[in-house]
């Protein structure tokens, strides 16, 4: 009971009813945990009220697991057969299993709920979009950028290790982009907005191989569109299309 009264012990007798209840409400929360896991690669397709009512019944559930637990424990310390000590026996364990089952649940609800549609509607497109790209959610929706996607990581591959500078170096890019967008900033600005920031970004290019700069890409969004930035540029002067000032090709564009 949530409010940890006392309860009422039931002689033996209720033993058929209550393991009864313990098998049923365990197999039936086996369920719910197997369709939460289901769930856990698209929670958009759960809303608020429906992890709220799921936190609400199964916390008060869990609250009263305890009652069970006694109950079989008060019957444990009078004589019985040895039958029905044997049932007794097989109720604790399935008592262990249902507490795990529900720590499960809850644990799985309390994740869920950070990406439910009610979630999603409260942010913004563009920083869906960033979430999205970084790998962080997964939606069924179109996403407001039309230029290239950082590269994926082979199946099976884990995640390459990046050092403290990288990491650190990364988000400073990363930051400052995603700010700049947020703000619909044309890519000239962009461009004179990160000047501060080449330096940082030559580095990473310098002391990085291609798997960790993919890798950067992957968890760093603004870090990759900053990249892409950069090589339409390099790509059109190249081609002739933009026209580089004098100034410029004498060593003042560095990059």
């Amino acid at each position: 009971m949530a409010d940890q009264q006392t309860p009422e012990w039931k002689p033996v007798d209720y033993l058929p009813l209550i393991g009864t209840m313990i098998d049923t409400s365990l197999k039936e929360n086996e369920g719910l945990y197997q369709t939460l896991l289901e769930a856990k690669p698209k929670p958009h397709v759960l809303d608020d009220h429906t992890v709220e009512r799921i936190l609400k019944v199964y916390g008060e559930q869990r609250e009263d697991h305890w009652v069970f637990e006694e109950q079989v424990e008060q019957w444990k310390k009078i004589e019985l057969p040895p039958a029905t000590l044997m049932e007794l026996e097989r109720l604790e364990k399935q008592l262990i299993k249902g507490k795990e089952v529900l720590d499960g649940i809850l644990s799985l609800a309390h994740e869920l709920k950070k990406g439910t549609i009610d979630t999603i509607l409260a942010k913004d497109d563009l920083e869906l979009a960033f979430e999205v790209l970084e790998g962080k959610r997964v939606l069924p929706i179109d996403l407001p950028f039309d230029g290239n996607r950082p590269p994926k990581r082979p199946p099976g591959q884990p995640p390459v290790a990046l050092s403290s500078d990288q990491l650190h170096l990364a988000s400073q890019i990363d930051g400052k982009i995603k700010k700049l967008l947020k703000g619909d900033t044309e890519r000239v600005e962009i461009l004179k907005e990160m000047h501060d920031y080449m330096p940082a970004f030559k580095l990473l290019l310098d002391t990085s191989s291609q798997e960790e700069i993919d890798e950067i890409s992957r968890q760093f969004f603004g870090f990759f569109h900053f990249s892409e930035i950069l090589e339409d540029l390099a790509h059109g002067i190249e081609s002739g299309e933009i026209e580089v000032p004098d100034d410029m090709t004498r060593g003042g564009a560095g990059f």
